[in-house]
């Protein structure tokens, strides 16, 4: 069997969540009982046989392989069981709901920082856009085009947390279980580890024949002089839809940015309206120069209304950053003729309210969609 080190604190804080399981509501997804029962009916999993986990590794990419196309919940839960012991072992919660290309997420826990929202909070993703909310104040924020997507990655996270658990260890096989009236492969650990700073672990492995582990769970006891006793649980469920627009999301304003040579313009499409006095942030750049600017909206913006800005100067402050200057109307086309074109520049825009804060990043990047 092949095994990695990992260090502890990656193991655990970057799997760290929200408060407790989510109470799943698909008819599918009951509990059931385990109950041992013979192999002789199963083909083992991916990366194992009837004996032992052989390859961690290509059991977790089946597992992430039978996912690929699968609505499916998640959740991940770390508990200590005394107060003392190393603070990498944080009381944390994860659940997310996946698929259908998007996907729902709530996490807390003693360490949880996510772009600079704080923890806890609430997410969600859609096409190329993703919203989430620190639930301390309910301040809220969408971005639209960027190329990374912090949702999607920290879920992502999980399998291979996962892959560094059933590394450290002998799992050998148990018999099975029954869940769901699904046949699962039981592989147990018990005693040493490679796990940095762990001394021992206890842990037991569900697996069907496709490699999707449904669970795994245990305990470690950590080294140190402030050793303690810590509880874990990775659990996956298939579930029959995919997530749906959570209902926090219907007040949040929904719009459209295009991008021509010379102007941007922002439609309203429904949500919240943005008062006037709002001020629209943009940003310019290419390859070698980056232009930044607060252009203030003359009018509130709402349904079907559309704000044109025009960028009119760009002042050079220090090297290669320029201060923007330029002009914004509402439902009412600017003369171009002073306006600076910047075809060949990358831009964004954001809208800052009180509780929402919107940015959208691409020349003509759309964030009207039914989510």
């Amino acid at each position: 069997m092949r095994r990695l080190p990992a260090l502890l604190l990656v193991l655990l804080v970057l799997t760290s969540g929200c408060s407790g399981f989510l109470p799943w509501s698909d008819t599918g997804s009951g509990g059931g009982t385990p109950t041992a029962t013979s192999t002789d009916s199963l083909s083992p999993p991916p990366g194992a046989n009837g004996q032992w986990i052989v390859d961690a590794e290509r059991l977790v990419s089946a597992h992430e392989s039978a996912l690929e196309s699968k609505p499916y919940r998640v959740s991940v839960r770390i508990r200590p069981r005394q107060d003392v012991g190393s603070r990498n072992w944080m009381n944390s919660t994860l659940t997310a709901h996946v698929g259908g290309g998007r996907a729902g997420i709530r996490e807390a826990g003693d360490g949880v920082v996510v772009n600079k929202m704080g923890n806890p909070y609430r997410g969600y993703t859609w096409n190329d856009s993703v919203a989430w909310c620190r639930l301390a104040d309910d301040t809220c924020r969408v971005n639209s085009g960027e190329s990374s997507n912090f949702i999607r990655q920290r879920i992502g996270s999980v399998a291979p947390r996962m892959e560094t658990i059933l590394s450290s260890a002998d799992f050998l096989v148990n018999g099975t279980t029954v869940r769901n009236g699904t046949k699962l492969y039981r592989y147990e650990a018990s005693g040493s580890s490679t796990l940095e700073g762990v001394e021992t672990l206890s842990a037991t492995a569900l697996v069907d024949e496709r490699g999707i582990i449904h669970d795994l769970s245990g305990t470690v006891r950590t080294t140190g002089t402030r050793s303690a006793t810590v509880e874990f649980d990775y659990r996956y469920e298939l579930v029959s839809n995919p997530p749906t627009p959570p209902k926090w999301m219907d007040d949040r304003p929904r719009l459209t940015v295009h991008r021509n040579a010379s102007e941007v313009t922002v439609e309203h499409h429904g949500g919240k309206r943005i008062p006037a006095g709002t001020n629209a942030s943009l940003f310019l750049g290419n390859d070698t120069v980056g232009a930044s600017g607060k252009i203030k909206l003359p009018k509130s913006l709402g349904n079907g209304d559309v704000a044109h800005i025009t960028v009119t100067s760009l002042e050079d402050t220090k090297g290669h950053s320029y201060r923007i200057a330029g002009n914004a109307t509402v439902n009412r086309p600017q003369s171009n003729d002073s306006a600076i074109n910047h075809t060949e520049w990358t831009s964004s825009v954001s809208l800052r309210m009180k509780k929402w804060w919107i940015s959208i990043w691409g020349s003509a990047i759309r964030n009207d969609s039914t989510a």
